[in-house]
């Protein structure tokens, strides 16, 4: 089984708001498209999975999204395995998760399963989609303008989509902003988060608050003990 490319720093890409963290429900809008366009996208995509691996997948997104923040996630929330060849996970906002098969064959287990679906879920429950709309209309750099500002400070909607925590709190894993650039905490060091890899690393400050850049979704299941897949650089 070839080592999967779910490298941590994803969870940069998924930037939760505040207003997640209470509960909520779904947009009824976005649900009742999203049913829609559900057989559509199934007849797309190869069709739906059914039997054991397509039950493991619901199982632990179930586990996953009972730490999303949404009410009543077991009914708001769907998990589907398509019978697809395509290497992909993604998301609807009326709550659907959709993982193909081919992206389940490279996964070596569960943490890395649960990690993908948390980064889904994560976008559900921060409505993502609407926010990356709202911020393009208001950016001319649009969905990179939004992603580059919230993760290196560049933007003041950053202090809108970040939430505040107690560095000591968070897991190992965990994306936060300090002094306007991304980092990862790893044990008692942050790495500091390029596009190429980590980069500089630096003792992990004590009784700081910080901005907390992955969403709660997936810090909930790194602190049930699921291990973070590094990438190379992090180990330098």
């Amino acid at each position: 089984m070839r080592r999967p490319m779910l490298w941590l720093v994803t969870a940069a890409l998924a930037i939760t708001p505040a207003a997640a963290q209470q509960s909520r429900y779904l947009n009824p809008q976005d649900v009742a498209q999203a049913q829609r366009e559900h057989a559509q996208m199934l007849q797309e995509l190869g069709g739906a999975e059914t039997g054991p691996r397509a039950a493991y997948v619901e199982s632990v997104g179930r586990k996953v999204g009972a730490y999303s923040g949404l009410a009543a996630p077991g009914q708001q929330l769907h998990f589907i395995t398509l019978n697809s060849a395509v290497e992909n996970a993604f998301s609807v906002p009326g709550g659907y998760v959709y993982v193909t098969r081919q992206l389940l064959g490279l996964m070596n287990d569960e943490s890395e399963l649960a990690f993908a679906l948390g980064h889904e879920v994560g976008h559900i429950a921060a409505n993502h989609a609407h926010i990356r709309e709202a911020y393009a209309r208001r950016n001319p750099m649009g969905v990179f303008g939004q992603i580059l500002g919230a993760v290196f400070g560049q933007s003041v909607f950053a202090n809108q989509i970040a939430a505040r925590a107690k560095l000591d709190t968070l897991p190992d894993g965990a994306i936060i902003s300090l002094e306007g650039q991304a980092f990862a905490v790893q044990g008692n060091r942050l790495l500091r988060w390029t596009p190429e890899g980590y980069s500089e690393c630096r003792p992990r400050p004590k009784g700081i608050t910080i901005d907390a850049l992955t969403p709660p979704s997936i810090l909930s299941v790194l602190r049930r003990g699921y291990g973070p897949l590094w990438h190379p650089s992090a180990t330098r």
